[in-house]
């Protein structure tokens, strides 16, 4: 279970990273 508890993790963070981009794009009008 190890190693998809790393992919788990790695995914949140990526969502979350898309997520904060997507809102610093919608700031920033690009």
């Amino acid at each position: 279970m190890d190693n998809f508890d790393e992919g788990s993790k790695k995914k949140k963070l990526v969502q979350l990273v898309a997520c904060k981009s997507h809102q610093w794009y919608k700031y920033w009008g690009i």
